[in-house]
């Protein structure tokens, strides 16, 4: 067996941004010099065949699937990255000394062997992170392998491929590492793998609840202090409530905005979420509470008592640590994250806006499926999560419109979808409240909230500044801060604009982005996505769909159920394909039009000159035609061309 189909055997089909991780080096594993950081392993052929070609090294991979990226933006082997387990190793160990079949014998030295068993992808305790810390720690007291690291980075170990060499140094030179079985079959839940070992997992799951005592070494209140607190590595040494309660009476008292320091301590936190379920519960319930503590910050900040000289230390100043050298401004400028790859940012708030008939609510819907079922939207990334869709306009039908994009996508129902059909006036404390509650009950968190439509979720003037302000601040303090989600805004155009949003200017200069859609052809079905503002990256090009009708059935008088279902049309695969397909003339209107220009309807007639005059309008007319049913090129204005 190659070391690459050992990889496909340990990780399955990888997808999205998972990955594995390898390593591979010449030399003494025991020396300093050792390279033991490795690279990221996504599969790919290249990669294949280089850790296939790595026999005379020492060759290791790590134990778990990885995904995404660490806190520096980078790939990286470590328990902020760390997806499942994907096999469980012991060390040295004595095949005779286990119960039941094992997935590999690897024997790694002479007479000492790795002995490995295969889990389950599917199996949720693969996921727990602390579950699985609590293993390495019974695999190590049971001498099965060497002493646990109690900051649980052993569930993401190394453990020897089983093509390579064992480099320590020994009087009878390099050891050929070499599979003495295999039972790809052998693939178990980690309940069942824990027992080939001897291990209960339920005595170890019941052992997790037992009440953990911690300590931690006060380092100061200053504002570097408390952050230092708040994201500890080690998850046990984290402390949460004192540092939280003392860092939002700083930020309140320097004078910084509440909703602003909602965002920036929830910003902190969710850079250092951690990853087991029991320790992400206790951090849920403190990121849950930094809203109330920020009101309580501001309603005592004029009182000077004992509580606010512990919150408020006279000696250093409130606003420490609130203003970034260009190095670190260039560090968080790296760190931007994408719910739709360079279209709609992570964390952030966007307007959809178009006018009525523009089908801009079957487009939001095709987003918020895509991303439920980690499809890539507009041929673009995307940061797979849940999704919750305030349907204050058109709720009846929203069902219809769900079933039919999963009957012509072919998938079956988004379990990480919910839908909102009683009308909220998000403008209204209570209400915005009732629905951030509701979301916080719900078994997933959401990556992307839709508000459809701002008309009917809003109680003010939407020509006043101040209250689509105070509408945009409730929306991100309770729905946007609340769970680290974008927020998608639909809404309409005024009467006599169609390139902007209808009210305020305070829409397109509070929000991070600003997507418009149009109906290019008012008889056809098909819809265009024009990127107005991106505050985080370039504009994209203008994206364009199709609507289909789907029939679901019939209802109990006979009649037909159906629905409309947006699908993206991809251009750049039109162009792609047509190529060496236009026709001459077809072919000098694109070479025409190239890099973006705009061109009037006399200078492109000016390409046509064969034949005679009748001849040249049929041929500009049938061009011209072919090349918009192709959506090669559209009208930039009145006799004006452009490409797509």
């Amino acid at each position: 067996m190659e070391n690459s189909e050992f990889l496909s055997l340990l990780a399955g089909k990888l997808d999205g941004e998972q990955y594995c991780w390898v390593c591979s080096y010449a030399g003494d594993p025991n020396s300093p010099a050792a390279a033991w950081d490795g690279r990221a392993y996504h599969g790919k052929p290249a990669q294949a065949q280089t850790i296939d070609r790595c026999r005379d090294q020492n060759t290791y991979v790590s134990t778990a699937v990885l995904s995404g990226l660490d806190d520096q933006a980078r790939f990286r082997r470590s328990k902020l990255t760390f997806l499942r387990l994907a096999v469980l190793v012991a060390d040295d160990c004595n095949p005779d000394d286990l119960v039941g079949q094992v997935s590999y014998v690897i024997e790694t030295s002479p007479g000492k062997r790795q002995i490995g068993v295969w889990l389950d992808a599917d199996d949720l305790d693969c996921v727990n992170g602390a579950l699985i810390d609590a293993v390495m720690g019974e695999m190590s007291a049971a001498g099965f392998m060497a002493k646990a690291d109690i900051s649980g980075n052993n569930r993401v170990r190394y453990v020897r491929l089983p093509v390579g060499s064992n480099l320590k140094p020994r009087d009878s030179g390099p050891w050929a590492v070499r599979l003495e079985q295999s039972n790809p079959e052998a693939r178990y839940s980690l309940a069942d793998a824990c027992a080939v070992f001897g291990i209960d997992l339920e005595r170890v799951r019941a052992g997790m609840s037992a009440p953990k005592v911690r300590q931690h070494n006060e380092t100061g209140s200053d504002h570097a202090s408390l952050i230092a607190l708040l994201t500890a590595d080690d998850v046990d040494d984290r402390s949460y409530h004192d540092p939280l309660l003392k860092l939002t009476g700083k930020l309140v008292a320097g004078g910084l905005h509440p909703g602003a320091v909602v965002e920036h301590v929830r910003g902190i936190m969710m850079a250092h979420r951690p990853e087991g379920e029991a320790e992400l519960a206790r951090w849920r319930s403190r990121y849950d509470e930094i809203p109330r503590m920020v009101a309580g910050a501001e309603r005592h900040k004029q009182r000077v008592d004992a509580a606010a000289e512990d919150v408020i230390p006279p000696s250093v100043p409130a606003t420490a640590g609130l203003l970034l050298t260009l190095t670190q401004l260039e560090e968080a400028a790296k760190s931007v994250r994408w719910c739709v790859k360079a279209l709609i940012p992570a964390d952030s708030m966007g307007i959809l806006f178009g006018a009525s008939g523009t089908f801009k609510s079957f487009l939001a819907l095709d987003l918020c499926l895509h991303l439920a079922h980690d499809k890539s939207w507009c041929g673009r990334k995307t940061n797979a999560g849940g999704v919750v869709y305030v349907a204050a306009e058109g709720g009846a039908g929203i069902s219809r419109r769900v079933s039919a994009w999963h009957k012509q996508n072919k998938r079956m129902l988004a379990t990480n979808f919910a839908v909102c059909v009683t009308p909220l006036l998000l403008t209204v404390e209570e209400r915005i409240v009732a629905l951030r509650n509701a979301v916080s009950a719900l078994t997933f968190k959401p990556s992307l909230i839709v508000v459809d439509t701002l008309s009917q979720t809003f109680a003010g003037d939407e020509n006043s500044a101040s209250d689509i302000s105070d509408y945009l601040r409730l929306i991100n303090l309770h729905l946007r801060s609340a769970f680290g989600a974008s927020v998608l805004v639909i809404h309409h155009t005024g009467h006599s604009a169609s390139e902007r949003p209808r009210g305020s200017s305070a829409l397109t200069a509070n929000v991070d982005y600003l997507l418009g859609v149009y109906r290019p052809d008012t008889d056809g079905m098909s819809a265009q996505l024009e990127v107005l503002k991106q505050k985080d990256g370039d504009k994209l090009l203008a994206q364009h769909f199709d609507l289909t009708k789907i029939v679901l059935g019939r209802d109990e008088d006979g009649d037909e159920v159906s629905s409309l279902v947006a699908g993206w049309y991809d251009s750049v695969k039109v162009i792609k394909d047509a190529v060496g397909k236009l026709s001459i003339y077809e072919q000098m209107v694109i070479d025409a039009l190239a890099d973006g220009l705009v061109l009037q309807e006399d200078e492109l007639r000016t390409l046509f000159t064969e034949g005679n005059v009748g001849t040249q309008r049929q041929a500009w007319r049938r061009t011209m035609d072919k090349l918009q049913q192709r959506r090669l090129i559209k009208a930039a204005g009145i006799k004006e061309w452009r490409k797509v």
